[in-house]
């Protein structure tokens, strides 16, 4: 159960040819010249609701 102001970290796989500096776990894709990563998103809990949580990114965009 999460409450109003805990702080998630929500694990994002991206993949491109310039991983980024918070990239980890940084493989090469097959045969391509890209790169398969993850990077951390801290998010915080701005709401919660009986089968939804809303949270806030760092720069303020809102996901439930």
């Amino acid at each position: 159960m999460f409450i109003k102001g805990d702080l998630l970290i929500y694990l994002k796989s991206k993949r491109s040819d310039h991983p980024g500096p918070r990239a980890k776990n940084i493989q090469p894709v097959p045969h391509g010249e890209e790169y398969h990563y993850t990077v951390e998103k801290y998010w915080r809990v701005v709401d919660t609701n009986l089968d939804k949580i809303f949270v806030k990114t760092r720069r303020g965009k809102v996901h439930k």
